[in-house]
């Protein structure tokens, strides 16, 4: 696993990843050549000119690619109420994902006060067309798991 990391310092990552880790009871061992983060805070990228970064990152190197967090790598121009914009970054993180055989994992913020009386479309930050794209992808997941509940279920 990739973590782009464009909030944290490094120092706070290097602290943050052992504490977790040793909470969750994974060993150094468990996640050593399996976990790599990338802190790019003072050196952020655009969603748009990962490609460059990616050029160094071969096809299925990674089996997740996380960016943490998805706002902060907005291009500058695009509005993120914007769905339009917003479609257009979705399109280039799907080619990436092509490109490396990754799955990307977008930590996005949520909107403004109490989100609990809030649909799934509402509480994410931001044009619909993000949590529209999001359904799409927990609704296959959830198909999955209903036919594996099914077939794990049904007699021989």
């Amino acid at each position: 696993m990739l973590i782009i990391d464009n909030e944290l310092h490094p120092t706070t990552s290097a602290n943050r990843i052992p504490t977790v880790r040793d909470g969750r009871g994974i060993t150094p061992d468990d996640v050593a050549d399996h976990l790599f983060v990338s802190n790019l805070r003072g050196n952020l990228k655009e969603i748009r000119s990962l490609g460059q970064y990616f050029d160094h990152v071969f096809e299925n190197r990674f089996k997740m690619i996380v960016i943490d967090a998805f706002y902060r790598m907005l291009p500058a121009e695009s509005d993120e109420n914007d769905n339009a914009a917003m479609a257009s970054v979705y399109n280039t993180i799907d080619r990436y994902a092509e490109m490396l055989g990754s799955a990307f994992v977008l930590i996005h913020h949520t909107s403004k006060g109490n989100q609990s009386f809030k649909s799934v479309t509402d509480v994410g930050a931001g044009a619909g067309t993000k949590s529209r794209i999001a359904r799409r992808v927990f609704s296959r997941l959830e198909r999955m798991a209903d036919v594996r509940m099914r077939s794990s279920t049904s007699q021989p």
